[in-house]
This record gives structure tokens, sequence and C-alpha cells, in this order.
């Protein structure tokens, strides 16, 4: 799950680095713009909390994976970002296709889940409305 989020953030990223590109902005725009990409080491979660006496290693070590997940995150946008721009001839576009199949599949479980669980409820139903029918 984290694995695909991270790369959607990446192909849409080049995607934008593709666009700064063919708007003709300067390398100093595609700049600013991975500069406003930014993780704030000071204030991140695990700093905020480490004052925290009573806070258990568990939720330490959530914390961390969190800020490792989103510095992860921030840093393959960045090289997305850049990618795209550098790589403007290669067809972006499809990368729009493939985040939608990708958020598309995200429902075929639940979707599954809520077919079982309608289907089943139906079967209870129609075995309620039978013994009904059965004691007139």
């Amino acid at each position: 799950m984290i694995t695909r989020v991270l790369l959607i953030m990446a192909l849409v990223m080049m995607t934008v680095g593709a666009r700064i590109y063919e708007e003709g902005h300067t390398e100093q725009k595609l700049n600013e713009t991975a500069n406003r990409i930014g993780y704030d080491v000071q204030n991140s979660t695990i700093k905020a909390e480490a004052g925290n006496q009573n806070l258990t290693a568990i939720k330490r070590g959530v914390f961390k994976v969190a800020d490792l997940v989103l510095f992860i995150g921030l840093e393959s946008s960045k090289a997305g970002l850049e990618y795209g721009y550098h790589n403007p001839q290669y067809n972006f576009g499809f990368m729009w296709k493939l985040l939608f199949l990708t958020l598309l599949s995200y429902l075929v479980i639940p979707s599954i889940y809520l077919f079982t669980f309608l289907f089943y409820v139906g079967v209870q139903i129609k075995n309620v409305i039978q013994k009904i029918m059965v004691k007139q």
C-alpha cells in the first residue's frame, strides 16, 4: 500500500516536472517548486513527542516509521519532479491513466466484500420469508 502511494506521488511529480519544462520555465522555477516540498525535521512528530516521559517504545517506533514514510515520499516527489523536468520527451499523460487504474484497483477488494455481504443478507431475507410462508 505504501509503495503504491509513493509510486503515485513520484509519477504525478514527473508529470508536473514535464509540465514546468513545457511551459518554458527555467530551472530556477524548478528549484523553487522543489524547495517548497519540504520536511521540517525540527518539528517532526519524533521531536515533538520526545519530551513526554510516558511515551512508550511502541509509540516512538510508530512515530519514527511515520516520519520515515513522509521523508521518503517527499524525497521521491522531488526526484520525480527533477526527472520529469529533465526528460520532457517522455509522454507522462499515460500516468494519469495508470493513476486512475491504480485507484480503481483499490476498490476491487472492498466491492467483493460488499457483494458478499449483500448476497448473505439476501439469502437470510429469503430464508426468513420462506419460514414465514411455511408457518402460514
